[in-house]
């Protein structure tokens, strides 16, 4: 079961209608969410770390199961001829028609090695005139930095566990990952960032369940405010 830590902040009173997000106050006084406030507390107990979330794991899946599940959909069109993720991939039937690929494909990668390997592998698909790249890729706040520093701080097997279960059950659990991805010199961690009340959902609760039963610490962060 996860860990849960409570931590206080001061609510940001901007007087505007237009933003519904939570706002509190960091240490210098600036108005951020609640997630960069968590993330900035982490940062100074020696962590490392960015916001992840749903997207970022997408974007990995993407890059890594291209050749086994997203290029089929469209004429075995490579990964930069591609405009945006096709829209296939959010029908369950076409992907449990995979399942069993995906877990196969998932065995080459592990046999590729370890992170070295795979990060040839993000390397190739990354490493593309920015003319023909996804479009979601060029619009993504994260760069090869990320995915290199993710693919460091986690185990292969870990990676492809993570990845994997995303690539046959994409269309029903692909939200609920955790908000940031953080590392120290002594471990790996996600933090899932709540405010005082707000209930964890049950995709939510199945992900952090996943991630720690492959060896991944998940966290839950209050913010009281």
């Amino acid at each position: 079961m996860s860990i849960e830590i409570q931590i206080s902040a001061q609510r940001f009173q901007s007087g505007s209608q237009t933003n519904k997000r939570t706002l509190v106050l960091n240490s210098q006084y600036q108005p951020v969410t609640v997630e960069d406030f968590v993330l900035d507390a982490v940062q100074k107990q020696g962590y490392e770390g960015f916001f992840t979330e749903n997207i970022f794991w997408w974007q990995m899946m993407a890059i890594l199961y291209w050749d086994a599940i997203l290029k089929p959909f469209h004429d075995n069109k490579p990964f930069y001829d591609r405009n945006d993720l096709p829209p296939e991939i959010l029908q369950p039937v076409e992907w449990n028609k995979k399942s069993k690929f995906v877990t196969n494909y998932s065995e080459i990668l592990i046999k590729l090695g370890l992170s070295n390997k795979l990060q040839e592998h993000l390397i190739k698909r990354w490493e593309l005139p920015i003319q023909h790249n996804v479009r979601w890729f060029i619009d993504s706040p994260y760069r090869l930095s990320n995915y290199l520093f993710a693919l460091d701080n986690l185990r292969t097997q870990q990676i492809i566990a993570l990845v994997g279960r995303l690539a046959v059950n994409y269309s029903l659990i692909r939200n609920g990952l955790p908000d940031l991805f953080v590392v120290s010199t002594k471990e790996t961690k996600f933090i899932e960032v709540k405010q005082k009340d707000e209930k964890i959902s049950s995709v939510q609760k199945d992900w952090h369940i996943f991630l720690e039963s492959n060896g991944i610490r998940v966290e839950v962060w209050r913010v009281l405010c």
